[in-house]
């Protein structure tokens, strides 16, 4: 479970880094027009909203390590892109990558660490996950505000290549970790689901 707190903080506080300053990246750096960055910051929620459910699914078939390696990796790969953005397409792409892999990821990331601590223990390290979320964004934050300057543009470069390598390194550390976060065993007696109805319905 420790190994699993250090890669959300690295994770959390790549993402940190650059969580303030897209709208000001994109429009004042990159002088890409307001209103489609408006639109890109609008898909990267919406982006995020489709992401959950399938990548849920995903969890239950393949595990959880390999989803949120995986979700981690695409999430540092879209912030990555951000530091070559110069066109509104490439900001729509980044915003995507990144998107689809950071919304899904606390899901996985939760149920990662449901199946590496014993039951007795969850609830305190799920309070320490939380606060372990927290001050990576706040610490990210921070020493973004320090190293972004609007006259110097490679700054906001260096953050999101910052960013990006923050995120996978956390998923680095989780990767070799092949005693947690597993698929289900497949059971043959298990009665069906309701599938999506019953989600909605409950």
């Amino acid at each position: 479970a420790p190994a699993l707190l250090a890669s959300m903080l690295l994770a959390t506080a790549g993402f940190g880094l650059v969580l303030p300053f897209l709208f000001i990246y994109l429009t004042h750096v990159r002088h890409l027009d307001p209103t489609w960055v408006g639109v890109a910051g609008a898909w990267i929620g919406l982006a995020s909203l489709l992401a959950v459910g399938p990548c849920g699914m995903l969890v239950d078939r393949y595990g959880a390590r390999v989803v949120y390696v995986a979700l981690a990796v695409a999430q540092g790969s879209g912030l990555i892109c951000y530091a070559f953005v110069h066109s509104v397409w490439q900001a729509f792409g980044a915003a995507t990558l990144a998107s689809m892999g950071g919304a899904p990821l606390i899901g996985a990331y939760d149920t990662l660490l449901a199946s590496a601590t014993p039951e007795a223990l969850q609830q305190r390290f799920f309070g320490v996950a939380f606060v372990a979320l927290n001050i990576g964004v706040g610490l990210g934050g921070f020493v973004g505000g320090l190293v972004a300057a609007e006259q110097h543009p490679r700054s906001f470069t260096v953050l999101y290549l910052c960013a990006g390598a923050g995120v996978i390194a956390g998923a680095a550390i989780v990767a070799p970790r092949r005693d947690v976060g597993v698929a289900l065993p497949h059971d043959p007696q298990a009665q069906p689901h309701g599938g999506w109805r019953a989600v909605f319905a409950d």
